[in-house]
């Protein structure tokens, strides 16, 4: 007979495999039903795998998921989960443009939308047709492409592993070495854009938020889709200037209410 420390070991990594096999996570009730444990054993087991960052539960699902982007990964501390600061800025970036405006950012269960500003009638979500949670989508949407291209590489490899690269539209970067180029791209400029990747019908426009060189999470605007685009054809006529024009205030709004060194 296996003795009870083994056998608890074994356990405990049953749980996280179940886990780490399934990205979009796994309900208490799935995991007991998996595991055979009971509601109590099986809490105490989560409870570990959490205070040692391998699992996370997110509370907008309440499933169990792999610890984001990667168990141990260094996340921001407590004092950079301020709810008033992301409003502030959602708040002030959309007084600034009148376009909706997001903030996302890095949490243990993945990237999540924390605050939002705009008028009725503008989509109030990362996501305007209602394809999920952000984490998946990130590769498609301008505010998740400012964060992944600043994550560190493995923490990127880890995220593209989970996520794969879905297509949306016709538009979305479905091959690693284009989404490569585009988070290069991004990191050069210092601002990441999104022409009907994951709704056909809209764009974005993010900038990263970040803390003594880490990424924290990203500030974006949504618009919609309009052709040509200045900023890939500024010699065409009437070429849309929306994302030229809001770009300085946005990074104004940045510089103005985000507290915290980016380097």
């Amino acid at each position: 007979m296996q003795k009870e420390g083994p056998r608890t070991l074994l356990k405990g990594l049953e749980i996280l495999n179940l886990i780490s096999r399934t990205p979009e996570g796994l309900t208490a009730e799935e995991l007991a039903q998996a595991t055979g444990l009971r509601k109590r054993s099986l809490y105490l087991y989560l409870k570990t795998l959490t205070e040692a960052r391998y699992v996370a539960r997110d509370p907008e699902t309440s499933r169990w998921v792999a610890y984001y982007p990667h168990p141990g990964f260094p996340l921001p501390t407590e004092s950079l989960h301020d709810p008033a600061l992301f409003q502030e800025l959602a708040e002030v970036a959309f007084q600034r443009t009148r376009l909706r405006a997001y903030v996302v950012v890095i949490r243990p269960w993945g990237l999540q939308l924390v605050a939002t500003a705009g008028k009725p009638g503008q989509p109030s979500r990362v996501d305007p047709e209602g394809k999920g949670a952000v984490t998946p989508h990130a590769h498609a949407s301008s505010a998740g492409q400012a964060i992944l291209a600043h994550l560190p590489p493995r923490a990127l490899w880890s995220h593209l592993a989970c996520f794969p690269l879905t297509p949306f539209t016709r538009r979305t970067l479905t091959h690693p070495g284009d989404l490569e180029a585009r988070l290069r791209q991004v990191r050069t400029q210092g601002y990441a854009r999104s022409r009907g990747e994951l709704s056909p019908r809209r764009c974005g426009l993010a900038l990263p938020l970040l803390a003594s060189g880490q990424v924290v999470g990203a500030l974006a605007i949504g618009l919609p889709l309009r052709s040509p685009c200045a900023l890939e054809a500024p010699e065409a006529p009437g070429a849309c200037r929306t994302c030229q024009d809001h770009l300085p205030t946005l990074r104004r709004v940045r510089e103005e209410i985000w507290p915290f060194s980016a380097t």
